[in-house]
């Protein structure tokens, strides 16, 4: 039996004067596990990401490896898209968590500029120069690559959407 549950949470982060509104989405289908969030996509609401990340990756029981490299490359890919899939203008950002069979996945997805990060190579050159003699662009693309077990694209109906994915130790 499918179980659906839909609530609004209210949390004060960090004894901060406001309070962050989060839509969550919380689907239970067997061991499948799933909880969304959308945000602006503005710098300022990645405490509210990683917050919402922090929250239900906890209960996941990832290990402090699998938790902070989880949480960086969702922060280098919501950080490219604050900076360069809206150009200046306004837009959503999408995060959903999947859990299966000890497999994490993360989809992202925007409504901006069609962009294709597994297209994009760096250079693996570029990788033993000093800072100051590389290119600059694509070093978070080329870090989530590593770091992650998986990597897909998708442009769908003007909408772009991430899928990373990794295989969890416990």
């Amino acid at each position: 039996m499918n179980t659906v549950i839909r609530f609004l949470f209210w949390q004060n982060v960090f004894n901060i004067n406001y309070w962050i509104r989060l839509l969550v989405e919380f689907v239970c289908k067997g061991d499948f596990i799933k909880f969304k969030i959308i945000v602006d996509a503005h710098l300022k609401n990645w405490n509210k990401i990683r917050f919402f990340l922090n929250s239900y990756i906890d209960k996941l029981n990832f290990n402090m490896d699998e938790k902070n490299i989880f949480l960086l490359a969702c922060e280098e890919v919501f950080d490219n898209i604050c900076h360069y899939a809206y150009k200046n203008l306004s837009g959503k950002i999408e995060f959903k968590l999947e859990f299966k069979d000890k497999i994490a996945k993360i989809e992202i997805s925007d409504t901006g500029v069609k962009f294709d990060p597994t297209h994009f190579k760096y250079l693996e050159d570029d990788i033993r120069k000093p800072s100051s003699k590389r290119r600059i662009g694509g070093m978070g693309i080329y870090i989530i690559n590593q770091i992650m077990d998986k990597i897909e694209y998708q442009r769908k109906h003007n909408q772009n959407y991430l899928f990373l994915f990794k295989i969890l130790v416990k």
